[in-house]
């Protein structure tokens, strides 16, 4: 049986297509629509959280997990 955090990152997956560095790219739909430029998931056992690929490092100041 998967854990919560193991079942967001499957969400997070299955709603989004991600860059190698794990950043959004794009809507996992058939329009390809842009990906929000933050998402994130909480769970009891912790926090999943993305960016899209066009935002800069230095606009990401915290981490979560």
């Amino acid at each position: 049986m998967p854990t919560a955090p193991e079942l967001m990152k499957l969400h997070d997956e299955a709603l989004y297509i991600h860059t190698p560095r794990e950043r959004l790219a794009t809507v996992n739909d058939l329009a390809r629509s842009p990906a929000p430029r933050f998402w994130l998931g909480r769970t009891g056992e912790g926090t999943l959280w993305r960016v899209r690929d066009n935002v800069p490092d230095a606009a990401i100041s915290c981490r979560l997990d």
